[in-house]
Parts: C-alpha cells; sequence; structure tokens
C-alpha cells in the first residue's frame, strides 16, 4: 500500500512576472486530513489546480504514487476529486439532476450508491423536489462534495469548502469529512485560512506565506493554540501580526 500519495518537489506558478507558488515542497500520506493555511494571496488556490490539472507549473514536478510522467499524472487524477472554488452546478435543475449528469461523466451506474451518500448529507429528502437555486450556501457546498464522492476517490481535494459559510454550516461540513475520512479511508487535502477550523478538522499542515511554504507541522506535535502557533513561528514579524489577525478575521 502507498503511503505517499502526492509530492511535489520545487513547485513554481509564475504569471509574467508574478511568481504565486515559489519552489514549493511537500508530500501528502495515505489516510490523514491536510490543511494548506495561509492568507489569502499566499497560493493555495493554484497549488490545488495544479494539482488538479487546471494549471500547469512552470517549474518543479508532481508526483502521483510516485511517477511524475504525464501519463501517471492522469491515471493518478482519475484516482482523486477536485472541488476548486465552487461546485459546478445547475441552478435550475435538482440536486438529483446535477448529480445524475455527474454519473454520466463519471460513468457511475449505482444509484444505490448515491442514495446513501444524499442520505450521508442530509440530502435524501430535498435532492429531487427543490431546484439548486433554493439551496443554501451548506447545502450546495454538500451537493459538491456528493459530486466530488461519486467516483469513490482515494484522494479529495476541497479549495475553502467552509468559506462563507454559518456556523451551523461549518460544522456540518467538518463532520462530513471526518466520516469520510474515518469511515472510507479518503485522504483529504483542503485549504482554508480559517485557523479555528482547521484546528478541530486537520492532522496536518502545510503553512504557506507569498507563494512559499514556510513550515509543516503535525496537529500531534502543536504545543499551543494553532492561531499563536501561526504567529509565533510562521510569520512572526510584529508589524504583520495585526496584519493576520485582520485576514483571519472569521476566528
Amino acid at each position: 500500500m502507498e503511503k505517499v500519495v502526492i509530492k511535489v518537489e520545487g513547485l513554481t506558478k509564475q504569471y509574467g512576472k508574478d511568481v504565486v507558488v515559489d519552489h514549493v515542497d511537500f508530500q501528502i500520506e495515505k489516510g490523514k486530513i491536510y490543511g494548506l493555511v495561509g492568507p489569502n494571496g499566499a497560493g493555495k488556490s493554484t497549488v490545488m489546480k495544479m494539482l488538479g490539472g487546471l494549471t500547469f507549473p512552470t517549474d518543479g514536478e508532481i508526483y502521483f504514487y510516485g511517477e511524475a510522467s504525464q501519463q501517471a499524472l492522469n491515471s493518478g487524477r482519475a484516482r482523486m476529486s477536485f472541488m476548486i472554488e465552487e461546485p459546478k452546478l445547475n441552478l435550475d435543475w435538482n440536486g438529483r439532476d446535477n448529480l445524475k449528469r455527474e454519473q454520466i461523466l463519471r460513468g457511475v451506474t449505482d444509484d444505490a450508491y448515491v442514495d446513501e451518500l444524499l442520505k450521508l448529507v442530509d440530502l435524501d429528502q430535498v435532492s429531487s423536489r427543490k431546484k439548486v437555486k433554493s439551496y443554501s450556501l451548506g447545502m450546495k457546498q454538500r451537493l459538491g462534495i456528493v459530486m466530488a464522492l461519486l467516483s469513490k476517490p482515494d484522494v479529495l481535494v476541497l479549495d475553502e469548502p467552509v468559506n462563507g459559510l454559518d456556523p451551523r454550516g461549518v460544522y456540518e461540513i467538518r463532520m462530513l469529512l471526518q466520516y469520510i475520512n474515518k469511515e472510507f479511508g479518503t485522504t483529504i487535502i483542503l485549504s482554508s485560512h480559517i485557523l479555528s477550523e482547521l484546528e478541530y478538522l486537520c492532522t496536518d499542515l502545510i503553512f504557506l506565506l507569498q507563494g512559499k511554504v514556510i513550515k509543516t507541522v503535525a496537529m500531534t506535535d502543536m504545543e499551543e493554540s494553532l492561531e499563536n502557533f501561526y504567529l509565533n513561528h510562521v510569520d512572526c514579524r510584529e508589524e504583520k501580526k495585526m496584519e493576520v489577525l485582520s485576514t483571519f478575521a472569521e476566528i
């Protein structure tokens, strides 16, 4: 069984003169929940887009399951699911119709499994009778996660899955992701700038600042709150502290 499912070395993305991801190194081990941590503009979404093949690196290598060839990347991505920025939903369709389209695209024929997923995210009673335009933001996020789980991925990559949710919605997504990780053995990578939520959810953290990986740490090695750890060990310059606290205002 593979222990390291994703490894990146020197991963770089440059747009003109702007380097948005700067020679990033990290690895993702099977069965864990990783948080990409950093303020807006740190490079989190760009890293995820490169993992998903939505944009190509300027430099560096991405390894899926130990291989870096284009064929290996394609086959690796087939074992993963990505929800980057927001789920792609037809607002004039109901939830079930959106899932049916995704089933066709992914070749998923097991309707009973879809029913199980809808029940898991508490959408089974509304998926066939309410148009998605009437869903709350949290319901849309949960439907998007169901879409990402249709192919039973080994790795689930989520960009800001709790962004904009109320406290109840944040809690529901957290419980859902912990269940998926524990019961399905799914490795999860998510980005967020909400430190308090990552503290509850993640097993490991990768800190990014200005496109660079500043530090990686396991939650079991943390001896202080995540907020204090960030301020004291990641970006500890005094003049930055108020800026960081303002960025993480959701805490």
